[in-house]
């Protein structure tokens, strides 16, 4: 695997027009990508992945032969019957993880995510949100585990049942 190091300075500044310093200035802001930032891009990944593994085992399809949906879509059809206490709340975590993430990305300058955050953490039956940012991050990340796990035990159920099912109907005669 190839090392990168990390930009520890900001980029060399050419001799740009004065309009372009805006660009220049997020440019610099590579430099400073954060913990919340990758942290959120790998956990949108991860639930993504978990939310298709939900979808094909619903749909008693593999993960790689379904289409390309967007995040919404998806979500919404992996949870569509869910059968969970939880169920709204991982819903809505899921929402605002794909907030945050879409606010990281699409943003130069992405606003303070605290309240969303915060919101996002309280799915956890046992979550509180810590007073120190190392804490937060490491209620941030507990969550979006808990998500991982919430989602991967649903689409274990639902496999299960397809295969108790078709254990059932194999000794059933086919309709004519």
């Amino acid at each position: 695997m190839v090392e990168v190091e990390p930009m520890t300075s900001p980029l060399p500044e050419p001799e740009l027009p004065d309009e372009f310093q805006y660009f220049r200035d997020h440019a610099n802001q590579l430099a400073s990508v954060d913990a919340l930032e990758m942290l959120t891009l790998r956990g949108h990944l991860l639930v993504e992945a978990a939310l298709r593994a939900v979808l094909a085992a619903r749909l008693r399809a593999d993960a790689d032969d379904l289409p390309r949906l967007n995040f919404s879509t998806l979500a919404e059809l992996a949870l569509l019957g869910v059968q969970a206490k939880n169920r709204e709340a991982v819903t809505r975590s899921i929402t605002l993880l794909n907030a945050i993430r879409n606010d990281l990305a699409h943003r130069l300058a992405p606003g303070d995510q605290t309240v969303r955050l915060r919101e996002f953490v309280s799915v956890r039956p046992d979550a509180e949100w810590p007073l120190t940012s190392p804490e937060q991050m490491k209620s941030y990340c507990r969550t979006l585990q808990y998500l991982v796990g919430f989602l991967n035990g649903a689409a274990h159920v639902l496999a299960a049942h397809r295969v108790r099912s078709d254990t059932e109907n194999a000794g059933e005669p086919k309709g004519e």
